[in-house]
């Protein structure tokens, strides 16, 4: 069965780079430009992982994880796995950073900018761990 995908960020060079790089590793990646598209296409498309920005319109990013993964309100089987993507590094207070990923309950973070390969890598790791 091929592992699907959900990319989410409300930039379309965004989703169009790593859409076009997950499909050619194999997954089947369908795309949403804001929360709550998210949320339906979760529900619709049952991915296995979502790549899902933070900042974006209608929901924040952190938000549809933690709806997502909690259940609230949204029906997904499987539970995807969470990649949270931002350019906000939040280096600089490591405690806070920590609350957010506790709140989103996601399963990994990458910062903007990144290298293609460590997204890759990010991914490959995060849905090999999927039943499908």
């Amino acid at each position: 069965m091929e592992k699907r995908v959900l990319v989410v960020d409300d930039e379309r060079c965004m989703v169009d780079l790593m859409a076009e790089i997950l499909e050619r590793d194999g997954y089947r990646v369908e795309a949403a430009s804001d929360g709550r598209a998210a949320i339906r296409h979760v529900e619709t498309f049952h991915p296995h992982l979502m790549v899902l920005d933070v900042m974006m319109p209608e929901e924040n990013g952190y938000r549809v994880s933690r709806l997502v993964k909690t259940g609230d309100g949204v029906t997904c089987d499987p539970v995807p796995k969470v990649l949270l993507v931002t350019g906000r590094r939040l280096d600089d207070d490591p405690e806070r950073e920590t609350l957010f990923m506790q709140f989103s309950m996601a399963d990994g973070i990458v910062y903007k900018p990144f290298e293609l390969a460590d997204l890759r890598t990010r991914v490959h790791d995060l849905i090999g761990e999927v039943e499908t």
